[in-house]
C-alpha cells in the first residue's frame, strides 16, 4: 500500500519554491488550476506519521474500512494548520465543497517528486511581532519553522494529540471570521482563540501541582492570571491587548455579548476587525513560540 499522498492546497500567495522536511512532507508549486482569486501549491506527505489512534480506532465497525482508506485526511488536516501557523498564511484543500461532505481520498503516489530546479523556500522572516507578518508575494516562513515541525512530530503520540486541539482552534477561528458577515462570527472566533491558548496552557501545567491555600486547604487556580502569563512569555507581550482578548472572551461567553461587527449589517466595524486580526496575530504568535521552544521532555 502506497503511504505518500498528494492533495492541492489554497494559499493567499503562491508557491515557486519547495520546502521538504525530512520524510514527511513536500511542499512544491502546483500544476492545478485553482481559480482567479486563490493560488496555491501542491503538498505531499507520508501517512505512516498519521496519530496511532486514527489508524484504527473507530466507534462503528462499518467504518473501519473506510477509515484506513481516510487515514491519511487526518495528517492532511494537522499540516494545514501546522504550514498555515509557520507562515501566517490562510490554507484550504481544494475539493469542491458543494459536492462533497467530506474530501475523497487523495491521490497516492510512489515517492515523493523532484525538487530538481526548484530553489528552497526560505524560513528567514525574523520573529519580531512585525515580522511574524510578512509583506512578500512569494509564501515563506518565520524563523524557526524548521525546529517548529520536527519538535512537533517529535512529541509523543498522547502529546501530539494534545497540542493538535489547539492547532485545530485556531484554524476553526480562522474560518469561522473568514466568511462573510452572514456567515462568520467574529465573536465565536475569539473565544475559539483563547481556547486556542487554554489547551497549550494545561498541556503546558499538566504535571504542575496546583497550589493550596494554607489557612483554608482551598485550590489557588486563576485561569485569567495563567492565561496573561503564558502570552506575556510566548505572545507579543502586549498587556493591554491580551487582558482585553481575555475581557472579551468572557463577556461573549457568560454575558452574550457580542462585537458591533457582528451585530450590525448595516456599517463595518473598522475597529473591530483590526482588534481581530490584532488578536489572530498574537494567538498564533504564542502558538508558534511555544511549539518551537519545546524541549525533548515537552515542555519548554
Amino acid at each position: 500500500m502506497k503511504s505518500v499522498h498528494q492533495s492541492t492546497i489554497t494559499s493567499a500567495r503562491s508557491v515557486n519554491g519547495f520546502y521538504k522536511h525530512g520524510d514527511i512532507f513536500l511542499m512544491l508549486p502546483t500544476t492545478q488550476d485553482i481559480g482567479p482569486c486563490w493560488t496555491g501549491f501542491t503538498l505531499e506527505y507520508n501517512s505512516k506519521y498519521c496519530l496511532p489512534e486514527e489508524l484504527s480506532d473507530s466507534r462503528e465497525e462499518g467504518l473501519v474500512d473506510q477509515r484506513k482508506d481516510l487515514v491519511h485526511l487526518t495528517l492532511l488536516q494537522e499540516l494545514i494548520c501546522l504550514i498555515s501557523i509557520a507562515s501566517g498564511d490562510v490554507l484550504r484543500l481544494s475539493y469542491n465543497r458543494d459536492v462533497e461532505a467530506i474530501p475523497a481520498p487523495q491521490r497516492s503516489i510512489d515517492n515523493y517528486s523532484s525538487t530538481v530546479n526548484l530553489h528552497q523556500i526560505e524560513c528567514t522572516r525574523h520573529n519580531t511581532d512585525k515580522g511574524f507578518v510578512s509583506n512578500d508575494e512569494r509564501f515563506d516562513f518565520n524563523e524557526g519553522a524548521d525546529e517548529f515541525f520536527t519538535n512537533y512530530f517529535a512529541l509523543s503520540a498522547s502529546e501530539r494529540r494534545l497540542i493538535k486541539r489547539s492547532l485545530l482552534l485556531f484554524t476553526a477561528a480562522r474560518n469561522i471570521s473568514g466568511g462573510n458577515l452572514l456567515d462568520g462570527s467574529y465573536s465565536l472566533a475569539n473565544v475559539a482563540l483563547i481556547s486556542a491558548i487554554e489547551t497549550l496552557i494545561a498541556f503546558h501545567s499538566r504535571k504542575e501541582k496546583t497550589e493550596t491555600c494554607k489557612e483554608c486547604n482551598a485550590k489557588i487556580y486563576s485561569v485569567n492570571k495563567k492565561f496573561k502569563d503564558f502570552m506575556c512569555r510566548f505572545g507579543n507581550n502586549n498587556s493591554a491587548l491580551i487582558k482585553k482578548m481575555y475581557s472579551m472572551r468572557s463577556n461573549i461567553v457568560h454575558r452574550g455579548e457580542l462585537f458591533d461587527i457582528d451585530t450590525y449589517l448595516t456599517t463595518f466595524s473598522v475597529s473591530d476587525y483590526d482588534l481581530h486580526i490584532d488578536m489572530e496575530l498574537c494567538v498564533r504568535v504564542a502558538i508558534f513560540r511555544y511549539i518551537r521552544e519545546l524541549s525533548i521532555q515537552g515542555t519548554p
